[in-house]
């Protein structure tokens, strides 16, 4: 959620997912609705027990290897516009839904069956909020 709210805010944002390795697939989407959204790649670093940066030696248990997770660095955008859009999870369906209700003009956002898995008639309450949606089965 926090991906959909920072494409339209002033200045850069950065969100890391160490968890779920596809969280960000929703990523493209935002882009089609003009965010501006580029998506860094875990690296595996070996650092030492203690924390910093090592070279990692052979046959030594003093040097931990870590994966980092993704990093998508969102650089926030004067306005979005609407279009069709995908939902892949739980998480990037609320995310798209936040996106685009920003968005200028008529978005779709399809395969919601995720978004109702974790948010209980989230168009009602959104609604009640003075957003327009309009849920179709």
């Amino acid at each position: 959620q926090f991906v959909g709210m920072n494409t339209i805010s002033t200045g850069c944002a950065y969100v890391t997912e160490n968890i779920f390795e596809n969280r960000f697939q929703h990523i493209p989407e935002l882009c089609r609705l003009g965010a501006s959204i580029t998506i860094k790649h875990p690296t595996s670093i070996c650092e030492s027990i203690d924390g910093s940066a090592a070279e990692e030696e052979k046959g030594s248990n003093k040097n931990i290897t870590k994966t980092k997770g993704s990093t998508a660095l969102i650089e926030g955008v004067t306005h979005l516009s609407g279009t069709d859009v995908y939902a892949t999870d739980l998480r990037a369906s609320a995310s798209l839904i936040l996106a685009t209700l920003a968005a200028e003009g008529i978005s779709h956002v399809h395969n919601i069956h995720h978004l109702d898995r974790g948010y209980d008639r989230i168009d009602a309450k959104l609604s009640q909020l003075g957003a327009s949606i309009l849920r179709k089965n």
